[in-house]
């Protein structure tokens, strides 16, 4: 895209500001003092340098989270991050979709804060361009400035994602019906983060703003080599919790004790987070598909289904398995594990370049009908996954090298209080369907097998 007249007036305009100089000189910061921001400063501008070709003009304005307003860890949103890498408060990027300027804005240095809560980025940070690859980092206040500047040259069309700002262990798909709740509540009524700002950039600048998010779903539908990395190391840290949980089940403990012990191994694994609340049911619970009270005690002869998962590089990953409470399955128990498991299977080979969402549930499905359960089934067994355990993005594309999806067929026998689901995060390749959560076994006699061994609960009961 060429960069137009008006584009070139504003572009003119902006560099002749007082605030145009670099804060910092970063070529004065020595290299070892240069952090190493989110999947590497090149990863994220490749996003962005992406993101600006499928933008149709104008100007590209995404916001950074404030400074959280509860005592919890800072956590950046995901989109602000998958351009930036930045994992602070209060920064915001303009980028000009026709060309190459990028300006980040970053908040005033406050050194008391930092005394009690340690670093962020800051106007005082001397290696602030050299870390995030923006030649020009200005002050935060600066941005109305600029704004106004660029709304004084003409028509001003500004990029903005309109999707719900997500976190850690957030989705767009709850963040949306979230808001419309509280946007419909006539005692309360107030906009999203998202239409509050371009209310107000159309108010304030007059601005034309278009919403990009479904351009930002579609880039982040193609996972790149760094992103596929950081896949396998938040399915290597959860696949870590579920053996460890296999291990450790026996009746008398209490669904709070797994949820417990897996988020400790996902910590020791180096995970930063949960990627969703853990869905730790025993018996009658492990047909209520989301369920997340974990209080029940485990009793012999239940199942008991952990779909339960982390985060790591801001990278999710969602992996279920059902295992009995005791050394082996029920015979009716059984029955239904085989058949999830030959669908799992099923739907896991349909997963290849050019297949549709609806061709790995149609080959569930007959795994399925021909056993006769169809009716015991109760969800689809797929979706995205990626920053979001469930990601955004368009279910009528077909699949296509660097998709990575869930395949986790089901079956749920609600009068036996039997719930089975078998889920693996599969990345779709050109030499075929990719298993990142293999480690974990699925076959029954493996599951059984690793049921037998001595698990970390079992030690620490024993005083070791």
């Amino acid at each position: 895209m060429q960069p137009t007249i008006r584009l070139a007036v504003a572009l003119l305009a902006l560099s002749s500001t007082s605030l145009a100089a670099p804060i910092v000189d970063d070529d004065a910061v020595p290299a070892a003092q240069v952090p190493e921001v989110g999947l590497g400063r090149d990863f994220h501008a490749g996003r962005r340098a992406a993101l600006r070709e499928v933008v149709d003009g104008g100007w590209i304005l995404l916001r950074g989270l404030p400074a959280t307003r509860d005592y919890v860890a800072f956590r950046q949103d995901k989109v602000f991050w998958y351009f930036t890498g930045i994992e602070s408060p209060g920064a915001s990027l303009l980028m000009d979709a026709a060309g190459e300027t990028e300006i980040l804005y970053l908040p005033d240095a406050r050194p008391q804060v930092e005394q009690w809560e340690g670093p962020r980025w800051d106007t005082g940070d001397e290696w602030a361009r050299a870390a995030a690859g923006v030649t020009d980092v200005r002050p935060e206040r600066a941005l109305l400035k600029d704004l106004e500047q660029l709304a004084a040259e003409g028509e001003l069309t500004l990029h903005v994602p309109r999707d719900p700002w997500v976190t850690l262990a957030g989705a767009t798909d709850r963040a949306w019906p979230y808001n419309r709740e509280i946007e419909r509540d006539p005692l309360d009524g107030r906009p999203s983060r998202e239409r509050a700002l371009a209310q107000a950039l159309e108010e304030r600048f007059g601005a034309k703003v278009e919403n990009c998010s479904a351009q930002i779903a579609e880039l982040r539908r193609i996972k790149t080599p760094e992103e596929v990395a950081a896949l396998r190391r938040a399915a290597d840290a959860s696949v870590a919790a579920i053996l460890e949980a296999v291990r450790s089940t026996r009746a008398g403990l209490y669904e709070w004790e797994i949820d417990a012990l897996m988020t400790f191994v996902h910590r020791l694994q180096g995970g930063t987070g949960p990627a969703y609340y853990a869905i730790v049911g025993a018996g009658a619970n492990s047909c209520v598909l989301h369920y997340s009270e974990v209080s029940k005690r485990l009793e012999p002869g239940e199942v008991l289904l952990v779909d339960y998962a982390c985060e790591l590089d801001h990278q999710t990953c969602d992996i279920t398995r059902t295992w009995p409470v005791d050394a082996s399955f029920s015979p009716r128990a059984a029955e239904l594990y085989d058949i999830v498991a030959e669908a799992q299977v099923a739907g896991i080979a349909a997963s290849v370049p050019g297949a549709s969402f609806g061709d790995v549930d149609a080959a569930c499905n007959a795994v399925f009908e021909r056993h006769g359960v169809l009716d015991l089934r109760l969800h689809g067994p797929s979706h995205y996954i990626g920053m979001e355990v469930h990601d955004p993005g368009s279910y009528a594309k077909r699949l296509e090298p660097g998709v990575a999806i869930t395949v986790e067929p089901g079956l749920y026998d609600t009068a036996a209080g039997i719930g089975i689901r078998i889920e693996d995060v599969i990345l779709v390749t050109d030499e075929g369907p990719v298993n990142l959560t293999a480690g974990a076994p699925r076959a029954r006699a493996e599951i059984e097998a690793l049921r037998a061994q001595e698990g970390l609960l079992d030690r620490m009961q024993a005083g070791e």
